[in-house]
Protein backbone atom coordinates (compact mmCIF):
# COMPACT_ATOMS: atom_id res chain seq x y z
CA UNK A 1 0.00 0.00 0.00
CA UNK A 2 2.48 2.13 0.91
CA UNK A 3 4.93 1.58 -2.32
CA UNK A 4 1.42 2.03 -4.35
CA UNK A 5 0.99 5.55 -2.58
CA UNK A 6 4.95 6.61 -3.38
CA UNK A 7 4.29 5.25 -7.01
CA UNK A 8 1.14 8.08 -6.50
CA UNK A 9 3.41 11.01 -5.03
CA UNK A 10 5.86 10.56 -7.73
CA UNK A 11 3.59 10.40 -11.02
CA UNK A 12 1.77 13.25 -9.42
CA UNK A 13 5.33 15.42 -9.02
CA UNK A 14 6.52 14.33 -12.66
CA UNK A 15 3.38 15.70 -14.10
CA UNK A 16 3.64 19.07 -12.38
CA UNK A 17 7.21 19.16 -13.08
CA UNK A 18 6.17 18.68 -16.87
CA UNK A 19 3.40 21.27 -16.70
CA UNK A 20 5.46 23.45 -15.12
CA UNK A 21 8.82 23.32 -17.96
CA UNK A 22 5.57 23.39 -20.68
CA UNK A 23 4.77 26.63 -19.39
CA UNK A 24 7.79 27.87 -18.53
CA UNK A 25 8.84 27.36 -22.64
CA UNK A 26 4.97 28.96 -23.65
CA UNK A 27 6.38 31.87 -21.41
CA UNK A 28 9.75 32.07 -23.31
CA UNK A 29 8.00 31.73 -26.83
CA UNK A 30 5.13 33.70 -26.18
CA UNK A 31 4.78 36.31 -29.60
CA UNK A 32 5.28 39.26 -27.78
CA UNK A 33 6.53 41.96 -30.46
CA UNK A 34 6.66 45.54 -31.14
CA UNK A 35 4.34 47.43 -33.15
CA UNK A 36 7.24 48.31 -35.51
CA UNK A 37 8.33 44.95 -35.98
CA UNK A 38 5.12 43.33 -35.95
CA UNK A 39 3.76 45.54 -39.58
CA UNK A 40 7.39 45.36 -41.31
CA UNK A 41 9.06 42.05 -40.04
CA UNK A 42 7.97 40.38 -43.77
CA UNK A 43 8.18 43.61 -45.25
CA UNK A 44 11.75 44.68 -47.20
CA UNK A 45 14.44 45.94 -44.78
CA UNK A 46 14.46 48.12 -41.79
CA UNK A 47 18.09 49.23 -42.99
CA UNK A 48 18.92 51.55 -46.29
CA UNK A 49 21.95 50.05 -46.82
CA UNK A 50 20.65 46.78 -47.56
CA UNK A 51 17.62 48.12 -48.80
CA UNK A 52 20.38 50.09 -51.46
CA UNK A 53 22.43 47.54 -51.80
CA UNK A 54 23.23 45.16 -54.82
CA UNK A 55 24.00 41.66 -53.72
CA UNK A 56 27.41 40.45 -55.55
CA UNK A 57 27.90 37.42 -53.47
CA UNK A 58 25.80 34.32 -51.36
CA UNK A 59 28.18 35.64 -48.07
CA UNK A 60 27.52 38.74 -46.06
CA UNK A 61 29.88 40.25 -43.28
CA UNK A 62 28.37 42.71 -41.63
CA UNK A 63 28.79 45.23 -38.28
CA UNK A 64 26.48 48.17 -36.30
CA UNK A 65 27.65 50.96 -35.39
CA UNK A 66 26.20 54.62 -34.58
CA UNK A 67 27.86 57.82 -34.39
CA UNK A 68 29.85 57.17 -31.58
CA UNK A 69 31.67 54.25 -33.31
CA UNK A 70 35.71 54.61 -33.15
CA UNK A 71 36.98 51.17 -34.14
CA UNK A 72 37.55 52.35 -37.27
CA UNK A 73 40.44 50.26 -38.04
CA UNK A 74 39.39 47.12 -37.07
CA UNK A 75 36.53 47.55 -39.60
CA UNK A 76 38.96 48.25 -42.44
CA UNK A 77 40.34 45.12 -41.72
CA UNK A 78 36.78 43.37 -41.50
CA UNK A 79 35.83 44.76 -44.59
CA UNK A 80 39.69 43.82 -46.90
CA UNK A 81 38.67 40.10 -45.50
CA UNK A 82 35.77 40.58 -47.11
CA UNK A 83 36.91 41.82 -50.29
CA UNK A 84 39.99 39.14 -50.70
CA UNK A 85 37.03 36.21 -50.61
CA UNK A 86 34.38 38.43 -52.66
CA UNK A 87 32.27 38.57 -49.70
CA UNK A 88 29.56 41.54 -49.23
CA UNK A 89 29.99 43.87 -47.02
CA UNK A 90 27.79 45.92 -44.80
CA UNK A 91 28.71 48.20 -42.44
CA UNK A 92 25.20 49.45 -40.35
CA UNK A 93 24.53 52.11 -38.77
CA UNK A 94 21.93 51.99 -36.62
CA UNK A 95 21.17 55.73 -36.23
CA UNK A 96 19.38 55.32 -39.90
CA UNK A 97 17.15 52.49 -39.10
CA UNK A 98 13.51 52.58 -39.34
CA UNK A 99 13.59 50.37 -36.51
CA UNK A 100 14.55 50.82 -32.85
CA UNK A 101 15.08 48.69 -29.77
CA UNK A 102 15.96 49.24 -25.98
CA UNK A 103 19.67 49.09 -26.74
CA UNK A 104 21.42 48.79 -29.99
CA UNK A 105 22.79 45.39 -29.35
CA UNK A 106 19.24 43.74 -30.48
CA UNK A 107 20.21 45.12 -34.22
CA UNK A 108 22.14 42.50 -34.18
CA UNK A 109 19.54 39.52 -34.61
CA UNK A 110 17.22 42.51 -36.82
CA UNK A 111 20.49 42.78 -39.52
CA UNK A 112 21.27 39.32 -39.87
CA UNK A 113 17.57 38.67 -40.17
CA UNK A 114 17.46 41.19 -42.88
CA UNK A 115 20.23 40.29 -45.24
CA UNK A 116 19.61 36.26 -44.89
CA UNK A 117 15.21 37.45 -45.94
CA UNK A 118 17.04 40.03 -48.79
CA UNK A 119 18.73 36.16 -50.40
CA UNK A 120 22.40 35.88 -48.98
CA UNK A 121 23.09 32.21 -47.84
CA UNK A 122 25.49 32.99 -45.14
CA UNK A 123 26.00 35.90 -42.65
CA UNK A 124 28.88 36.84 -40.88
CA UNK A 125 28.19 39.39 -37.93
CA UNK A 126 31.32 41.03 -36.04
CA UNK A 127 30.81 43.38 -33.31
CA UNK A 128 32.89 46.59 -33.71
CA UNK A 129 35.48 45.89 -30.98
CA UNK A 130 36.26 42.69 -32.08
CA UNK A 131 39.79 41.71 -33.99
CA UNK A 132 40.32 39.27 -37.07
CA UNK A 133 43.55 37.98 -36.31
CA UNK A 134 43.95 34.95 -38.56
CA UNK A 135 42.05 36.16 -42.10
CA UNK A 136 43.05 32.61 -43.84
CA UNK A 137 40.21 31.25 -42.27
CA UNK A 138 37.22 31.76 -44.17
CA UNK A 139 33.47 30.86 -44.57
CA UNK A 140 33.66 28.25 -46.35
CA UNK A 141 35.95 26.65 -43.91
CA UNK A 142 33.55 26.61 -41.25
CA UNK A 143 30.95 24.88 -43.38
CA UNK A 144 33.58 22.62 -45.11
CA UNK A 145 34.38 21.60 -41.24
CA UNK A 146 30.81 21.21 -39.82
CA UNK A 147 27.50 18.90 -39.86
CA UNK A 148 25.45 19.43 -42.98
CA UNK A 149 22.74 20.68 -40.84
CA UNK A 150 24.61 23.44 -39.29
CA UNK A 151 22.97 26.77 -39.26
CA UNK A 152 25.21 28.76 -36.58
CA UNK A 153 28.45 28.72 -35.56
CA UNK A 154 28.91 30.28 -32.81
CA UNK A 155 31.77 30.50 -29.41
CA UNK A 156 31.24 29.48 -25.57
CA UNK A 157 31.62 32.44 -23.53
CA UNK A 158 33.54 32.95 -20.40
CA UNK A 159 33.25 30.13 -17.90
CA UNK A 160 32.00 32.98 -15.38
CA UNK A 161 29.24 34.06 -17.76
CA UNK A 162 25.60 34.40 -17.66
CA UNK A 163 25.03 32.53 -21.21
CA UNK A 164 26.68 29.57 -22.56
CA UNK A 165 27.39 31.51 -25.68
CA UNK A 166 28.63 35.07 -26.80
CA UNK A 167 27.26 36.74 -29.62
CA UNK A 168 30.13 39.47 -30.22
CA UNK A 169 30.99 36.77 -33.68
CA UNK A 170 28.58 34.46 -35.08
CA UNK A 171 28.02 32.64 -38.80
CA UNK A 172 24.41 32.49 -39.48
CA UNK A 173 23.22 29.95 -42.08
CA UNK A 174 19.84 30.80 -44.12
CA UNK A 175 17.27 28.24 -42.94
CA UNK A 176 13.74 27.52 -40.80
CA UNK A 177 15.77 27.46 -37.86
CA UNK A 178 17.76 30.09 -37.58
CA UNK A 179 15.24 32.82 -39.10
CA UNK A 180 13.18 31.30 -36.33
CA UNK A 181 16.04 31.90 -33.79
CA UNK A 182 15.98 35.69 -35.34
CA UNK A 183 12.57 35.95 -34.98
CA UNK A 184 12.39 34.74 -31.45
CA UNK A 185 15.01 37.10 -30.41
CA UNK A 186 13.98 40.54 -31.90
CA UNK A 187 10.55 39.43 -30.20
CA UNK A 188 11.70 39.72 -27.01
CA UNK A 189 13.05 42.30 -27.50
CA UNK A 190 9.81 44.10 -26.58
CA UNK A 191 8.81 41.42 -23.80
CA UNK A 192 9.12 43.19 -20.42
CA UNK A 193 9.42 40.37 -18.67
CA UNK A 194 12.69 39.32 -19.72
CA UNK A 195 13.65 43.36 -19.16
CA UNK A 196 15.40 43.33 -22.32
CA UNK A 197 17.62 47.04 -21.99
CA UNK A 198 19.58 44.59 -19.37
CA UNK A 199 22.31 42.29 -19.75
CA UNK A 200 22.51 39.57 -21.26
CA UNK A 201 20.35 41.31 -23.81
CA UNK A 202 20.32 39.57 -27.04
CA UNK A 203 22.72 37.16 -26.26
CA UNK A 204 20.48 35.71 -23.66
CA UNK A 205 17.82 35.11 -26.16
CA UNK A 206 19.69 33.43 -28.55
CA UNK A 207 21.26 31.31 -25.80
CA UNK A 208 17.48 30.70 -24.48
CA UNK A 209 16.94 29.51 -28.14
CA UNK A 210 19.51 27.36 -28.17
CA UNK A 211 18.68 25.27 -25.35
CA UNK A 212 15.00 25.29 -26.20
CA UNK A 213 15.06 23.69 -29.56
CA UNK A 214 17.61 21.78 -31.23
CA UNK A 215 21.42 22.29 -30.61
CA UNK A 216 21.54 20.01 -33.57
CA UNK A 217 21.28 23.01 -36.09
CA UNK A 218 24.50 25.12 -34.18
CA UNK A 219 28.02 24.59 -33.43
CA UNK A 220 29.47 26.06 -30.05
CA UNK A 221 33.10 26.10 -30.32
CA UNK A 222 34.60 25.31 -27.16
CA UNK A 223 36.11 28.94 -25.57
CA UNK A 224 39.41 30.10 -27.37
CA UNK A 225 39.32 27.66 -30.72
CA UNK A 226 37.26 30.52 -32.95
CA UNK A 227 36.84 33.46 -30.78
CA UNK A 228 38.26 34.95 -27.75
CA UNK A 229 36.94 37.71 -25.42
CA UNK A 230 39.42 40.08 -23.25
CA UNK A 231 37.48 41.95 -20.27
CA UNK A 232 40.53 42.45 -18.08
CA UNK A 233 43.84 44.51 -19.31
CA UNK A 234 46.93 45.06 -17.58
CA UNK A 235 49.43 47.68 -18.64
CA UNK A 236 52.00 45.50 -21.09
CA UNK A 237 49.68 44.29 -23.60
CA UNK A 238 52.21 43.06 -25.98
CA UNK A 239 54.27 40.62 -23.26
CA UNK A 240 50.76 39.43 -21.87
CA UNK A 241 49.41 38.70 -25.14
CA UNK A 242 52.51 36.63 -26.37
CA UNK A 243 50.88 33.36 -25.11
CA UNK A 244 47.30 33.82 -26.61
CA UNK A 245 48.71 34.66 -30.28
CA UNK A 246 50.33 30.93 -30.60
CA UNK A 247 46.46 29.69 -29.74
CA UNK A 248 45.41 30.55 -33.67
CA UNK A 249 42.60 31.71 -31.91
CA UNK A 250 40.44 33.48 -35.72
CA UNK A 251 39.05 37.03 -33.76
CA UNK A 252 39.46 38.56 -30.60
CA UNK A 253 36.90 40.85 -28.64
CA UNK A 254 37.55 43.20 -26.40
CA UNK A 255 34.49 42.68 -24.13
CA UNK A 256 33.06 45.93 -22.08
CA UNK A 257 32.98 49.78 -22.17
CA UNK A 258 35.49 51.95 -23.56
CA UNK A 259 38.80 52.34 -21.17
CA UNK A 260 42.36 53.41 -22.21
CA UNK A 261 43.68 50.26 -21.52
CA UNK A 262 41.14 47.83 -23.29
CA UNK A 263 42.15 50.03 -26.52
CA UNK A 264 45.60 49.85 -25.70
CA UNK A 265 45.30 45.92 -25.70
CA UNK A 266 42.95 46.01 -28.95
CA UNK A 267 45.45 48.03 -30.91
CA UNK A 268 48.36 45.79 -30.09
CA UNK A 269 46.34 42.83 -31.09
CA UNK A 270 45.29 44.67 -34.83
CA UNK A 271 49.07 45.55 -35.07
CA UNK A 272 49.99 42.14 -34.35
CA UNK A 273 47.57 40.87 -37.04
CA UNK A 274 48.40 43.91 -39.59
CA UNK A 275 51.62 42.96 -39.72
CA UNK A 276 51.69 38.94 -39.14
CA UNK A 277 48.68 38.43 -41.42
CA UNK A 278 47.68 40.80 -43.69
CA UNK A 279 44.46 40.80 -45.34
Amino acid sequence: MRSSLRLKYMLLALIAATVVALLIDWGLSKEVIPNEVRTQMHNGTWYPEIRNAKKNSTIAVTTTFDDGYFYTPFTLRWISYAKKYNYDWYGINIGYAEIQFPTPHWHKAAVIFDLLSYGYEFVVFTDGDSVLVHPERTVEYFVKTSPPQTQLWISRDLSWATTEINTGLLIVRRGTWSLEMLKYTIRESGDSRIRPQDWPREQGSIDRWIRLSSKKSCKIFPYGRMFQIFSSFGDEPEKELEGVYQQNVWVMHFAGGYSESRHKYAQAVFNYSQTKYPV
